[in-house]
């Protein structure tokens, strides 16, 4: 899929976590968003659980909050920044595209099997408790937490390789700082995790 055919698929895309009737709140800072407000959001084809279609608004940000980039969108993974203006059915009008990475390019990480490697857990540990079904992560996601921790992910993963290269010390700090953030977000009602303070 192409970014342009992206774009023309999210009209009528629903966004947002929250009942129609109920306002959504930035996944970022939680300032709230009403009906008309511009917002960005971030969708991606969801490899995590493959019931949920292409695409799926993994986040809602306000435009304070919104991200310009993608960061080391892995291969595998068409990923889409947008902004848009949010209507009354938390649908997109007014769509412009922020940026946009195909599914054939980018490092050649997959997020769980690093996950994996970086706690020393089984995947299928990480697939059924690290990342709940009603709580996915996306690789953005996983990027952000890194950043978001002082964590460079280029020094986490070999971005060549998709492997990761990381010592005993940086794996405690990983595990100390990474895993529990996932744990303490990922439980909670908007699992957000994009915190802007790097």
């Amino acid at each position: 899929m192409t970014g342009e055919q992206s774009l023309e698929a999210l009209k009528g895309v629903r966004v947002g976590t929250e009942p129609v009737d109920e306002p959504e709140v930035c996944d970022s800072c939680s300032a709230p968003i009403a009906a008309g407000d511009v917002v960005g959001v971030f969708f991606t084809r969801n490899l995590f659980q493959k019931a949920i279609s292409t695409p799926y608004a993994f986040r809602l940000h306000c435009l304070d909050c919104e991200h310009e980039t993608l960061l080391w969108s892995p291969e595998g993974y068409a990923e889409l920044l947008v902004t848009g203006r949010i209507t009354d059915e938390k649908t997109l009008t007014d769509i412009k595209p922020r940026d946009y990475s195909p599914a054939d390019e980018g490092p050649p990480y997959d997020p769980v099997s690093t996950l994996s490697k970086l706690l020393d857990f089984p995947e299928q540990y990480i697939l059924d408790e690290v990342l709940p079904p009603h709580n996915i992560v996306s690789p953005q996601d996983f990027i952000h937490t890194l950043l978001s921790n002082d964590l460079d992910p280029e020094k986490i993963v070999d971005m060549e390789t998709g492997e990761p290269t990381i010592t005993d010390e940086e794996r405690f700090k990983f595990f100390e700082l990474v895993f529990m953030k996932f744990n303490d977000n990922m439980t909670a009602p908007d699992g957000a995790l994009f915190d802007r303070d790097y």
